[in-house]
This record gives structure tokens, sequence and C-alpha cells, in this order.
């Protein structure tokens, strides 16, 4: 329904623990998940949510017009990455990757979330490295496992 649903989450011990759990429905177009799942949408299709869902502000750094989100999506297909730097939630960073089926349809997103302080310019790299090869293992072994059905 235009959202995104959270369907698993590992919290690092000692870590600040963020608002989600699991079976959360979360915003597309200021989550890096969910830029993830629409970024490689038609456009007419991220035009079919954003006008029935709306582009709701949770704050002043929130992608609030279709033309803004659609330069963001741009970027997440150029990059192969999503970021959420403080959209939904102030203080909260969030590092986004689509995982992809052997079509190249995206089927699912995963994401490293903490505070500001936690994911900064001395970690954001190797953050976001260990989520693309995390999502390309993903990609495999549920490509390994269509194909032994």
């Amino acid at each position: 329904r235009n959202e995104a649903t959270v369907i698993a989450k590992v919290e690092a011990p000692g870590s600040h623990s963020v608002a989600t759990w699991v079976g959360k429905r979360i915003d597309v177009h200021c989550t890096s998940l969910g830029k993830c799942l629409i970024a490689y949408l038609s456009p007419a299709e991220v035009e079919r949510i954003t006008s029935e869902h709306g582009l709701l502000r949770h704050n002043e750094n929130t992608v609030v017009s279709l033309p803004e989100l659609r330069r963001e999506l741009a970027r997440v297909r150029k990059l192969g990455y999503a970021v959420d730097d403080e959209e939904e939630e102030l203080g909260m960073r969030c590092i986004g990757v689509p995982v992809f089926d052997k079509e190249g349809r995206v089927l699912a997103a995963i994401s490293v979330s903490g505070t500001t302080e936690q994911i900064h310019e001395g970690n954001y790299e190797q953050i976001r490295e260990r989520l693309l090869e995390t999502a390309r293992l993903i990609s495999e072994r549920l490509t390994l496992a269509a194909e032994t059905r």
C-alpha cells in the first residue's frame, strides 16, 4: 500500500535503539529502504505512489516534492545505494541498498541505521561497502534457491 514494511531487524548490543520494529510501515520517499524499493520503478509508478500516499514532511530535511524525489531516485540508481540523512527523524542517518532478483528486479532492501554520531564520514564508506556486499550475497542465495525449486 505505497509504503515499505520492516520484515526483520537486528540491534547491535549496546547501540542506540532505533524506533523500528518488525511489521512497522515506513514512508518510501524519506527512508533509505523506501528509496531503494522505488528507485527502479517506472516514473509513472513513482508518481502513482506519491499521489496516492503523499510526501509527508517529517522535518525540514524531508523530500517533499516529486521533482526532488525523482532527482534523489536517479542518484540511488547511479550510485547503487540510498541515504536517509535525518529526513525521517532528526539525529538519525540510514544507508540502504537494494536486493535484486536474477532478472534485476528489486525484491527488498537492507539498511544500517544509527545516530549521526554513529554513522559519520569516518565509517560511512565501510558501512556502504559492507551493505553492498551483503545485498549481493543475499541476491545470489535467492537466485540459487529459486533455481533449485
